[in-house]
């Protein structure tokens, strides 16, 4: 009886299981900024009346950035291929530098 019992609940767990661990697509709220604040403020400082507000970056590393970057040298890895299916020789061999003859010290 305690057997049937333990082999149910194992059943009836790896269903909910399976179930519970589908991926659902939630969206998600919008970052907010984290706020640090200090227990208690030291004697003679005041809290701000305003929190300042900052505008997102321009330059620097920013997502924007990153993605030019990214696609940039998607372009550039993609014509060197291009350039070398062209040319049936390697990049090397077309800026003037041998390549092929081994490293130099056989026996």
């Amino acid at each position: 009886m305690q057997v049937q019992q333990r082999l149910s609940m194992r059943s009836s767990s790896s269903s909910t299981l399976s179930s519970s661990a589908r991926p659902t697509l939630v969206p998600r709220a919008p970052r907010r900024a984290v706020t640090v604040r200090a227990v208690q403020l030291p004697s003679g400082v005041s809290a701000p009346r305003r929190t300042p507000v900052a505008p997102e970056p321009k330059f620097g590393f920013v997502n924007w950035a990153e993605k030019i970057n990214g696609r940039a040298a998607m372009i550039g890895f993609m014509g060197t291929l291009l350039v070398e299916a062209i040319a049936h020789r390697g990049f090397l061999e077309l800026i003037g530098l041998t390549v092929g003859n081994g490293l130099g010290f056989e026996l």
